[in-house]
């Protein structure tokens, strides 16, 4: 019993460090710079090491030639630290609305004379803008013989 809940373990800790490869979206993932030769500049956190960062951009170019990884070579050309202005959003919320609720009759008014009431809120979308740095990779992606 122990020992299957030490693999279950393993299985939910390596399944939460999986990395997701994308396509760059402004701040992080891969671009194709050029097909011939196939060459992509990965950007990723500023907070991961270059080995990491090899290693995804690896990933990224299997993805891309539609190959496994095994069967995928990578040869590093560039290595960078870069500053970039990103977004950051937030929600900030406002205070609470009060109105006079009515009922499926039209009155908004309880027995006694007290007032029935609605209460809504909603919240504000912030944009703030923020210069941090991130790790960029350009690569050489090749089918091994």
């Amino acid at each position: 019993m122990k020992k299957q809940f030490c693999i279950m373990g393993m299985v939910c800790g390596l399944v939460g460090c999986q990395s997701h490869i994308r396509p760059y979206d402004g701040a992080i993932g891969y671009q194709v710079q050029s097909q011939q030769p196939m060459r992509l500049v990965f950007v990723d956190e500023d907070r991961f090491s270059w080995s990491t960062m090899s290693h995804r951009a690896h990933k990224a170019c299997a993805a891309i030639l539609k190959q496994p990884v095994e069967q995928i070579g990578i040869k590093i050309q560039a290595q960078a630290t870069i500053q970039q202005n990103i977004n950051i959003v937030s929600a900030i919320p406002v205070p609470t609305t009060i109105s006079p609720a009515s009922t499926s009759s039209g009155n908004s008014t309880l027995n006694g004379g007290a007032q029935r009431l609605s209460m809504q809120q909603t919240d504000l979308t912030a944009v703030d803008s923020a210069i941090r740095p991130f790790k960029q990779l350009t690569v050489e992606c090749q089918p091994k013989s």
